[in-house]
């Protein structure tokens, strides 16, 4: 078994070495993207509220939530970074806040809108970074049950994946993570049968978990399976 994972694993180069940031010039470009952010959402705001139910409201609507939804991404960083300071959390927490309150707001005036998806997908997001789990596991499903060709479907998958397993919900994420259909030659494919076999192996399936871990072996592209170190 070990050795089974241990040739995934060199085939996907999951030993690769790559060269770290600096975390100052990192930082230093996340403030000034968070400061444009900031003022794109101040110019957006007003012009959305004065679109109360006039035409141009909803996509202006899903581009204050998109704005706001980028600047948590942001912010996110700058909040978990080593000199993070108080204000940097707080201002996270704030456009969190903001970014599920538009978000559901899109949903509930624009039910049947061409961004409803993106919306629900964007709310489920923010309700993961500011801990509602359970909120943000019930948008994701919602969002792959009813939207199972949008585009943020694979990102939705994974997430939901993450989220199951910290509960230790292995047999809905196993569910979830099949309803993706990754085929072999799709980039995450390795990834997902990974997962899928970790589920397994948390619930004590063993059988499974090899089988997939086996049949991954097959998909290995020829040119990675001849690049594959020694494994001692």
């Amino acid at each position: 078994m070990k050795l089974v994972l241990l040739i995934t694993l060199a085939a996907h180069g999951s030993w690769a070495q790559t060269p770290a940031p600096d975390p100052a010039q990192v930082e230093k470009e996340d403030r000034v993207a968070a400061q444009s952010f900031e003022v794109a959402i101040s110019k957006l705001d007003p012009l959305v509220r004065g679109k109360n139910g006039k035409l141009g409201e909803e996509a202006l609507t899903l581009r204050l939530l998109e704005t706001y939804a980028k600047l948590a991404a942001v912010q996110f960083r700058l909040a978990h970074s080593p000199r993070a300071s108080g204000k940097d959390k707080e201002a996270f927490t704030r456009s969190l806040g903001a970014a599920q309150r538009w978000a559901s707001q899109y949903v509930t005036k624009f039910p049947r809108g061409e961004g409803v998806a993106r919306a629900i997908y964007l709310r489920a997001k923010a309700r993961s970074d500011a801990a509602s789990d359970v909120a943000s596991i019930a948008d994701y499903r919602y969002l792959i049950d009813q939207y199972p060709t949008s585009q943020d479907r694979v990102s939705a998958h994974f997430a939901l994946y993450d989220l199951l397993v910290k509960k230790q919900d292995f047999r809905t994420a196993i569910t979830y993570h099949r309803k993706l259909g990754a085929k072999p030659e799709e980039p995450y494919f390795s990834l997902v049968v990974d997962q899928l076999a970790f589920a397994h192996f948390s619930l004590n399936e063993i059988p499974q978990a090899l089988k997939l871990l086996e049949s991954e072996l097959t998909h290995i592209p020829e040119t990675e399976a001849m690049s594959t170190p020694e494994v001692m």
